[in-house]
């Protein structure tokens, strides 16, 4: 299972989850609440809330058991989903995202979100020279925003909840393999927040040099083949120290 971040259908994920699946595994990627035809929402809510409706999806599809991967806003939902139901998940991949709480360092612009141009907001969150080297990837991954466009009142939801997003010691247990993938150029989420997510649940960090904060198109390869291993049984690593 796929969660996306801020804003962001389960669509986001096209480029990772095809390669997965060319790989063997049966990838679902879901439209977070208020995001793609989960239609408009009505009231605010938690990334608790959103973990619960993750539940709730593989509950539908007979997943008793699932590997579970999320970025951004969807790597602190998949913090969430681990913190309430850790005999769910097989391993876990958590891209891009923050430990929250007080250990949440803040980009350093932050008003990098402010634009209605996708392009223009996918330019700013991927590594230096990416969009310049890659504009056929800007456009579609652009399209993907313009074809799903999520309500400003969800987007503003979206945010209160990340802001409130805090799992304090609710992970420190954690008896599965967990991987934190992490570029280094990331101005949304600054890539020391990997650092510490890592640090903090004891597992190993993945460090994409020179990636910004949109790995599942910046570097669909690398991330669907850290994954695929991650996700199979005989190579999955667990917590480390450090």
């Amino acid at each position: 299972m796929l969660v996306s971040g801020l804003a962001q259908p389960g669509a986001r994920w096209h480029r990772v989850a095809a390669l997965l699946a060319e790989a063997g595994h049966t990838v679902v990627t879901l439209d977070n609440r208020g995001c793609g035809a989960t239609g408009p929402c009505t009231e605010a809510f938690t990334l608790a809330d959103c973990a619960a409706d993750v539940l709730q999806t593989a509950d539908a599809l007979g997943l008793g058991r699932f590997s579970l991967a999320g970025i951004s806003m969807g790597g602190m939902i998949a913090q969430e989903v681990l913190a309430a139901a850790p005999d769910r998940v097989d391993a876990a991949g958590l891209l891009a995202t923050t430990p929250g709480g007080d250990l949440t360092l803040p980009p350093p612009d932050p008003m990098i979100l402010m634009t209605d141009d996708p392009k223009v907001l996918w330019t700013r969150l991927t590594g230096p020279g990416f969009a310049e080297a890659h504009p056929d990837v800007i456009a579609e991954e652009a399209a993907v925003s313009t074809a799903a466009a999520t309500p400003l009142e969800t987007v503003m939801w979206q945010l209160q909840a990340i802001l409130a997003f805090d799992p304090a010691d609710r992970l420190d247990r954690l008896d599965l393999p967990v991987l934190v993938i992490h570029g280094d150029h990331d101005p949304l989420v600054p890539y020391e927040n990997g650092v510490r997510l890592a640090k903090k649940l004891g597992v190993e960090l993945v460090t994409f040099e020179g990636a910004g904060h949109a790995l599942e198109f910046e570097r669909p390869a690398e991330v669907a083949a850290l994954l695929a291993r991650h996700f199979a049984p005989t190579e999955r690593r667990g917590r480390v120290s450090g």
